[in-house]
């Protein structure tokens, strides 16, 4: 029930002169108040004046006491000197004004912590979820699939890697059962199903910084080289590539990226253990 999640906070503001909205709102600019799709300036009955919404964080009885000196002095200035009245604004949240994360906080019980990390893998939002959160599962489905952008799946890693290919079983918690992506890393395409592959999106940085040390006229044997973060970019960019993996789908989604990305010159051995390679 969405609107069960409706409720009012009652938060810091200044009533200043109209003419001067924008200085304040320049000057105040990261004391604003943080709530997404928000104004952070509201009409007053008194066209000459508005009302300039403060942050949630800050004191309602003293805002500058909280905030950062150059700013506390331009506000305490401005009320000394009677140009803005301090005062108070009520606004009314409700869903869409919540995070993900936010709306977990509320729905789950206190005792259940809050999944607040998961990795975004195209459109796949993959968690690892504890034994506590399974009477919670579908719920943290929707969740996310609603709340997070860019996600039409979420799963949820069921067990321990337990495969020579490091992949494991996964469970689909909502929304598109399609586990197969694609994505853009290094200006390239990738397209793998992460069910089948091992993949981290959280190495992509690493990816690039390794990749940017190797030389155009190197010859690079990657033995363990996956649907190929670092083969496919280092061939698209003339380096002789020679890539290899034991897991038979990870090669064979290899092949695939390899002609999405024009890597004609991209040596692919049958799967074979990276000693033998």
């Amino acid at each position: 029930d969405r609107d069960a999640l409706r409720e009012t906070h009652d938060v810091p503001a200044l009533l200043v002169p109209a003419k001067r909205t924008s200085a304040y709102v320049k000057a105040l600019r990261r004391h604003l108040v943080d709530v997404p799709r928000y104004r952070t300036v509201a009409s007053v009955d008194d066209s000459s004046k508005k009302k300039i919404l403060l942050s949630r964080q800050l004191p309602r009885d003293d805002p500058a006491s909280a905030l950062p000196e150059e700013v506390a002095q331009f506000l305490r200035k401005a009320l000394d000197d009677g140009e803005a009245e301090p005062t108070t604004h009520q606004i009314t949240l409700a869903y869409d004004h919540f995070t993900a994360e936010e709306v977990l906080r509320k729905l789950l019980p206190a005792a259940v912590p809050t999944p607040s990390a998961f990795e975004h893998v195209g459109h796949v939002a993959h968690l690892n979820l504890r034994p506590e959160h399974d009477p919670y599962k579908t719920l943290i489905g929707e969740v996310l699939l609603d709340k997070v952008a860019n996600v039409r799946t979420v799963v949820n890693k069921v067990g321990e890697i337990s495969t020579e290919f490091r992949t494991y079983e996964l469970e689909v918690l909502g929304g598109d059962p399609s586990t197969k992506v694609e994505l853009r890393e290094q200006d390239c395409v990738f397209r793998f199903d992460v069910r089948d592959v091992y993949w981290n999106s959280r190495l992509q940085s690493e990816h690039a910084r390794l990749s940017a040390t190797i030389p155009r006229d190197a010859r690079v044997a990657d033995c363990t080289c996956g649907v190929g973060p670092f083969s496919i970019p280092l061939s698209k960019r003339g380096v002789a590539c020679y890539a290899n993996d034991l897991n038979p789908k990870a090669v064979e989604f290899l092949r695939e990226n390899a002609r999405l990305n024009k890597c004609a010159s991209l040596k692919i051995s049958e799967p074979s253990c990276a000693r033998s390679f």
